[in-house]
């Protein structure tokens, strides 16, 4: 039983003393716009802003205005590691934040006599990758030597959206819209590793490394929409987004302590590619007087729906169904000009929102359907709050996320991650 749980021990290290290829790479889903933010991102259903081109373009087709809208976002990921590998538990907390622009875009509307025709063009930031984690720690050897290990991981970077939209009413009360983004974004990660052998080991000129990456990319999203009013006060509304491809390159440089004459070094330049499956929503909302809600119901597809010629392993979540599932809710606060908001999502954590596939199959031979010894630590849940206040051609926005999540490694390390995130936005109407 010692030697099997040692095993298990070399097998972690290897890993996280590895390239991290087949690792699992956080991406979130942050979403667009502080009203859909502040109802949890439960939006499909509604979607009557600027930010329907992304949650359901044919909401926008109910939009009797133009619009013009920007936000901007601050972003605070922390994440608190605990290290047991049978000598001792050992904890660390590490931090990642920045401040970006979130959204910007133009909303235009023209009266038709089937009800609407909308177009929109947008700057949007939906998906990061920021990421952070930090681990100290004992473990022995067979030969019950001890050996010291850390690392200290941080990665920040996003894709940005830069869409087209219409929005389109067919007939009264159904509205069918898509939107085409060219996707470009940057990522950028910094991973310090060290291993303390004592020479129980060996030399360790290879173990210890402080190694920085930096991606590009560039890529396309496609998404469709359908909204119809079924019956007074309610919507019902449907967003299908087709598989997404994103091609990277990638540059990688490495110092290593151990080797005055080796110095930095740096890597060939990579070029790979993320993909993704189908994926979509459904949902039904209530408008009322008094109160507005919005339901939503979430799906990732198995990949092998869009690519069936690939082998993935059943072990890994790219071969299942990922769901999700949320509702937001809006009230007036005393005036109708004041409006509080609250919301909740539930979602599984997907370790496949986005697979990766290099280039040069000597780096890595197929694309990362094995996480490795890394699984999801229970459920991702997003809870959020918001006021909008209402002025006669002006609208401002401000909500408030909490997003938490874990992950864990060969049962050996465990990782609790919480982002924060404060959205504002500001809407003209005219």
């Amino acid at each position: 039983m010692k030697q099997k749980y040692a095993y298990s021990i070399f097998i972690l290290v290897a890993l996280l003393a590895g390239i991290c290829l087949g690792q699992i790479e956080v991406v979130h889903n942050t979403g667009v716009g502080a009203r859909a933010y502040g109802l949890g991102n439960n939006f499909v259903a509604l979607s009557n802003d600027q930010s329907g081109m992304y949650y359901n373009p044919a909401g926008i087709a109910f939009v009797p205005a133009r619009e013009f809208q920007f936000s901007l976002d601050v972003l605070s990921q922390r994440a608190n590691s605990d290290y047991n590998a049978g000598l001792s538990d050992q904890t660390a907390t590490s931090v990642v934040q920045r401040v970006r622009l979130a959204n910007a875009g133009y909303l235009h509307a023209f009266p038709t006599s089937q009800g609407g025709f909308t177009m929109a063009a947008a700057f949007q930031s939906p998906i990061t990758f920021d990421d952070v984690r930090k681990f100290s720690g004992d473990y022995q050897t067979p030969a019950l030597k001890t050996v010291n290990v850390s690392r200290d991981e941080t990665g920040y970077g996003a894709l940005n959206f830069w869409t087209g939209s219409f929005g389109l009413q067919v007939s009264e009360g159904l509205g069918i819209g898509a939107s085409v983004s060219f996707v470009s974004g940057g990522e950028d990660g910094r991973n310090i590793f060290y291993r303390d052998t004592a020479g129980h080991l060996g030399d360790s000129i290879y173990d210890d490394y402080d190694r920085t990456v930096s991606r590009s990319y560039a890529g396309y999203d496609i998404r469709l929409g359908l909204l119809y009013n079924f019956v007074k006060h309610f919507n019902f509304g449907v967003r299908v987004v087709l598989p997404q491809t994103i091609w990277f390159t990638e540059d990688m440089t490495e110092v290593n302590p151990h080797s005055p004459s080796w110095g930095e070094y740096t890597y060939p330049t990579a070029k790979g590619r993320l993909f993704s499956s189908y994926s979509g929503a459904a949902g039904i909302s209530g408008t009322f007087p008094f109160l507005t809600f919005s339901t939503e119901f979430r799906a990732r597809a198995p990949y092998s729906f869009a690519y069936p010629t690939e082998v993935i392993p059943s072990t890994s979540l790219a071969s299942k169904t990922v769901y999700g599932a949320g509702i937001g809710l809006e009230v007036p606060l005393f005036v109708s000009t004041t409006l509080l908001r609250a919301g909740y999502s539930w979602d599984q954590f997907d370790t496949h929102m986005f697979a990766s596939q290099y280039d040069d199959h000597t780096i890595s031979p197929t694309p990362n359907w094995d996480p490795q010894g890394e699984v999801p630590k229970g459920d991702q849940h997003l809870i959020t709050v918001g006021m909008a206040f209402i002025m006669k051609s002006a609208c401002l926005e401000i909500s408030y996320g909490y997003n938490f999540w874990g992950l864990e490694t060969n049962n050996v390390l465990t990782e609790d991650h919480a982002q924060h995130r404060f959205l504002a936005s500001l809407a003209f109407r005219f």
